[in-house]
């Protein structure tokens, strides 16, 4: 009895140093730490959404997208905007639906106010931003279409920067 009475507390004491940590104390020479996101609540945004864009918000500048990796590649679609200004988003599905967490889209209108707008990852799903339609703006204004797929693991890839112009009846 007295054999199992040990056993148990060698494997206890073991326990304990593994959960404590280390045992002697080490300097490290890596990067410093980030801090992370803090968002006001879940549903308000996706924490954090690393983006590196090379123009200002709120411009309508187009910047590089980025291509997702093979295993993850979707298909989203952006339509031409209509007489009202209306443009169409639609999610097309693809071989990385299920690693894809949510859909971002960010429209920059011509006078560089915004609209965000999210889409499921479910083949079908769509949503039809307010662009800016011709009344008070020239025939030639453009709006632009960023399209972010954030993915599950924490990656946030822009695979769309697109100007839609104004569309007149045929």
């Amino acid at each position: 009895m007295k054999a199992i009475t040990f056993v148990l507390f060698g494997i206890i004491l073991c326990t304990a140093v593994i959960i404590a940590g280390c045992t002697s104390q080490t300097t490290s020479t890596s990067a410093p730490t980030r801090t992370p996101t803090v968002c006001p609540t879940a549903a308000a945004c996706v924490c954090p959404i690393p983006v590196v864009t090379t123009a200002p918000a709120g411009s309508l500048t187009v910047g590089p997208t980025q291509t997702l990796p093979p295993k993850n590649e979707v298909i989203v679609n952006v339509d031409q905007k209509d007489i009202d200004g209306k443009i169409p988003v639609t999610f097309g599905g693809g071989d990385g639906q299920n690693a894809v967490k949510n859909i971002k889209i960010v429209l920059t209108r011509v006078d560089g106010s915004t609209e965000v707008a999210y889409l499921l990852p479910e083949y079908g799903q769509s949503v039809i931003l307010s662009g800016t339609d011709s009344r008070g703006y020239e025939k030639t204004a453009f709006d632009r279409v960023e399209v972010y797929v954030n993915l599950y693991s924490g990656e946030t890839y822009k695979v769309i920067d697109v100007l839609r112009p104004y569309r007149e009846r045929a």
